[in-house]
């Protein structure tokens, strides 16, 4: 599941388009290339993996988080540049 929040984006096609570029990276990359956008310790942003214990079954979750705004607190460091387009 992917979720925006308070994003502030009205049209239907930017967060389509967002949903698709994460998708990829989250689906498509291998491990090796999500873990160049890991997430440093005591921070929030980046890619992490999440194991979660429900009824005696362990999954395993695959988190990425970005901050896009204010743009003053981007951090151009966990933006993947693949695909190309989610820059």
């Amino acid at each position: 599941m992917r979720q925006l929040i308070k994003h502030g984006v009205v049209l239907e096609e930017v967060v389509e388009k967002m949903k698709n570029d994460t998708n990829e990276f989250l689906i498509m990359l291998p491990l090796e290339k999500k873990q160049a956008y890991a997430r440093l310790p005591n921070n929030i942003e980046g890619y992490w993996q999440a194991f979660v214990l429900e009824e005696q079954n362990l999954d395993l979750y695959d988190t990425f988080f970005l901050t896009p705004r204010p743009v003053s607190q981007r951090n151009m460091r966990f933006w993947p540049t693949l695909p190309t387009s989610f820059r």
